[in-house]
């Protein structure tokens, strides 16, 4: 087994204790947009999220190139849900991403609604419990 070397310490120790999250956010992995998760934050008057980042956001729910894509989306949010007890889910797609190509606004607005759609039907504990939020971030700010 290779040794580890060159570790790398804290200044002061990680905390052990168990946490829950405000929000469990699917974002793309585009950094342009990492503000919108800072100003949903606040918008929800949370701290702590996880952060599922796949490209395209919420496209691998709505039209993913193959079915395994849906299916790893999923199972993250399930064990989001599983460790963190978000009571928000946060779900997003922006302008110009890369995933997908020139595809018109209103096609991806249309899959932000499947994929809010899909999530209620997912989880009996998400229709219940769980506020979703599907949002479209352009260069400008937040729909």
């Amino acid at each position: 087994m290779p040794k580890v070397t060159n570790l790398i310490t804290f200044d002061e120790p990680l905390s052990r204790e168990h946490y829950t999250v405000g929000a469990t956010f699917l974002w793309c992995i585009d950094r342009r947009f990492k503000r919108g998760i800072v100003e949903l934050k606040k918008a929800l008057k949370i701290e702590k999220v996880d952060r599922i980042t796949v490209a395209g956001g919420a496209k691998d729910l709505a039209d993913p190139e193959n079915i395994g894509d849906r299916k790893y989306v999923l199972k993250q949010i399930k064990k989001s849900i599983k460790l963190h007890h978000p009571p928000h889910i946060v779900i997003m797609a922006h302008e110009g991403c890369g995933a997908y190509g020139d595809t018109p606004k209103e096609k991806v607005l249309d899959h932000l609604v499947a994929a809010k759609n899909l999530l209620l039907g997912f989880e009996p504990v998400i229709a219940n419990n769980i506020s979703i939020k599907a949002v479209y971030v352009n260069f400008d700010g937040i729909e």
